[in-house]
């Protein structure tokens, strides 16, 4: 397995994962998670991640990392976003890093990649001298058993009604 730090180029690849996770995410019986709502057109969702994603692609508390399990040379197929929050306002400073995306395609799926995609999220958040790592899953993920494999639990439970 091999990884590479994406860059301008790979923009569109990023787009097409993250778009598939929100699909697959909004397509699942969680989408109460969303607030019953479901996604905007593709056209209105990609031109939404290109901004989100222009944002942070290049910044150094940024990380956009895409996994090459044929070698750096073959198609990625899987991602994962992450960066790096400073606590500041009413704590003591610390820094802790915050899983945006994880992405492997479906037919790369329990191979190890999710959890080595992860892995090296978490190496990097060390680097950078975070001390906590934090992600959102919705309840009934089946990649919530890899996040806690990996020794995430439950932290925060945020509670919605209908209005």
């Amino acid at each position: 397995m091999e990884f590479s730090t994406a860059t301008l180029k790979d923009l569109d690849q990023i787009i097409a994962f993250e778009h598939a996770m929100l699909s697959e995410i909004t397509s699942l019986h969680e989408i109460a998670s969303h607030g019953g709502h479901v996604l905007a057109s593709d056209e209105r969702v990609k031109e939404w991640l290109r901004d989100l994603i222009l944002q942070g692609l290049g910044q150094p508390h940024f990380l956009y990392l895409l996994a090459h399990p044929g070698g750096a040379e073959s198609p990625p197929v899987g991602l994962v976003v992450a960066s790096v929050r400073d606590l500041e306002a009413v704590f003591e400073p610390l820094s802790e890093m915050h899983i945006h995306a994880i992405y492997v395609l479906l037919e790369y799926r329990q191979q190890g990649i999710g959890r080595s995609l992860i892995e090296a999220a978490l190496a990097w958040g060390r680097e950078q001298g975070c001390v906590e790592a934090e992600l959102h899953v919705v309840q009934g993920n089946p990649a919530r058993r890899l996040y806690e494999s990996l020794g995430f639990g439950v932290f925060e439970l945020q509670m919605r009604m209908k209005m």
